[in-house]
Formats: structure tokens, sequence, C-alpha cells
């Protein structure tokens, strides 16, 4: 961001305003939380739900998908504390 601030100064004014407010939208939108709203049956619950119902053995998938949740809340926490 240091290295962006030095090369603004050296461009024209009217020009520099303009790439600071855009890199300012930028940086906002970076830090609003994205919303993940699926659809109920494409959620992978859903679908293990579906493959108990046909008589498949499913423990071995749930507990990878635990893992991949958790995985990802972390990755996810660590994110935000970050921004």
């Amino acid at each position: 961001m240091e290295k962006l601030k030095g090369k603004l100064k050296k461009l024209p004014k009217e020009l520099r305003t303009e790439l600071t407010e855009l890199l300012g939208a930028m940086k906002k939108s970076l830090k609003e939380p994205k919303v993940y709203d699926p659809k109920p049956e494409n959620t992978l619950t859903a679908r293990l739900n579906e493959l108990e119902s046909r008589g498949y053995d499913i423990e071995k998938y749930k507990k990878k998908y635990e893992k991949l949740r958790y995985s990802r809340e972390q990755l996810e926490e660590k994110w935000r504390e970050e921004i």
C-alpha cells in the first residue's frame, strides 16, 4: 500500500483522487463479510442425508465433512483477524 501511495503522488491531482477513491472502495469491499446462502437441497448435509436414505454408509464422509468445516471456520476467523 505504501508503494502505491508513493506512485500516486507522482500522478496528476484529478487522477490521484479518483484512484484513491477506487482503492478505498476496494479495501472496504474486502472487509465486508461475504454472505453464503446455499439452497437447502444443495448443501453437503442434505446430500449426505440423501445418500444415507439410499442405504450408503456415510459415517466416514460425515467425519471428513466435520473436519473440513472446522478448518474452514478457522481460516475465516484468521482472515477476519488479519483485516
